[in-house]
């Protein structure tokens, strides 16, 4: 994910570069110059080649590990899982590793996957042999309900937006669940990490939000709702205290 981003960064500046060509006052040289140069530093830099030794499996990510040795415990059991991830690419080494430790079926939903190919997903995992489900909250944190198939939910990366998290909860805790069964979640948290951080600071906005919709006076707009948003100045401040 940090090589992708580091290379996009620098073809974004590069095609900056090109259609400022037709500018007779700039000069594209130098920039062209630098962004080889740099194209060479970086492939030539310790961090990308640690980049590279987890993209080809040399290294696990031992939240990755924690999470699917706990999501093929649970299938061990008969129970179906779904994991909760807001990096596209972390899901796909995700599957990758189940399929490596276990012949489960594996469907994945994120922004790529839509359409029919969604919805196939989607009734494999529900009605079918597919005991795990690999999902983004931005994807399918809302519109659909899983509490049927499924009463498991592991989350490996979150983010600040508690209205997609409390959303993606949702889809597993419904009226009219099987008899018997409950909503179980499992966070996996690095500790000392920004994982902390993000986990203390959706605690504070989902019992905001709670507090809100329990209350007898109705409220429009305001902190509460604010606040609740994707990244707020305080979840800012919360990030850089520690």
């Amino acid at each position: 994910m940090l090589s992708k981003s580091i290379l996009s960064t620098l073809d974004e500046y590069k095609e900056e570069c090109y259609r400022d060509l037709n500018n007779e006052n700039f000069e594209c040289d130098l920039l062209i110059k630098a962004d080889e140069q740099i194209k060479k530093a970086i492939k030539n830099s310790s961090i990308v080649e640690l980049i590279h030794k987890f993209e080809n499996g040399y290294y696990d990510i031992p939240k990755n590990n924690v999470a699917v040795k706990l999501a093929l415990k649970l299938v061990s059991e008969g129970k179906k899982v779904i994991i909760w991830d807001i990096f596209v690419q972390n899901m796909f080494s995700l599957k990758f590793l189940i399929n490596k430790q276990s012949k489960q079926q594996v469907e994945i939903i994120n922004g790529l996957v839509c359409g029919k190919e969604r919805q196939d997903a989607i009734n494999r995992f529900k009605y079918g042999k597919s005991s795990i489900l690999i999902a983004n909250p931005s994807t399918l944190a809302e519109s659909i309900s899983l509490h049927r198939a499924c009463q498991n939910a592991i989350y490996v990366n979150r983010n600040f937006n508690a209205a997609q998290f409390i959303q993606s909860k949702d889809r597993i805790h419904r009226i009219n669940m099987p008899l018997g069964t409950t909503a179980t979640y499992y966070f996996v948290i690095n500790k000392e990490t920004v994982d902390e951080i993000i986990n203390e600071r959706l605690k504070v906005k989902e019992d905001r939000m709670l507090k809100v919709l329990d209350s007898d006076e109705l409220v429009i707009g305001g902190e509460e709702i604010d606040n609740s948003s994707f990244m707020s100045m305080e979840d800012l401040v919360s990030s850089f205290k520690k």
